[in-house]
């Protein structure tokens, strides 16, 4: 069967439309993924260099934060005060700990040290 010239000349066009679609398509996913490797590469570094001062501060309320013996609340986050544990020597007091009170040389203390918390929006101090 023999098509219409327009006829043939629509389907020559829907058959160069959809080329065109599928090229766009494809320029369109290949400009998307190299924005987004951009993007993770730039936020990495970025994330990167923020992450070491960030420990830097934390680790500077930790310390302020032992140093006052007590725990503190800000901008949605506390960092809490713990007290240093204590822990025995047991090879050292077995049997010992019945027969004198010179045992509490065996007595050993832990550092006191704190630890950050996100705050759930509806507690005080944010």
């Amino acid at each position: 069967m023999e098509l219409p010239d327009d006829l043939e000349q629509k389907m020559l066009l829907r058959a160069q439309l959809l080329r065109i679609t599928t090229e766009r398509t494809a320029h369109i996913t290949q400009a998307i993924n190299t924005i987004q490797e951009y993007l993770a590469a730039e936020w990495s570094r970025i994330e990167s260099e923020f992450g070491l001062t960030l420990k830097e501060v934390e680790e500077s309320i930790k310390c302020d934060v032992v140093a006052s013996g007590a725990s503190f609340k800000a901008n949605g986050w506390e960092c809490r005060y713990r007290k240093g544990s204590i822990t025995w020597d047991s090879k050292g007091l077995e049997g010992y700990a019945k027969l004198a009170p010179e045992v509490l040389e065996f007595r050993k203390e832990g550092k006191a040290s704190a630890a950050f918390y996100e705050l759930k929006s509806d507690q005080p101090g944010l």
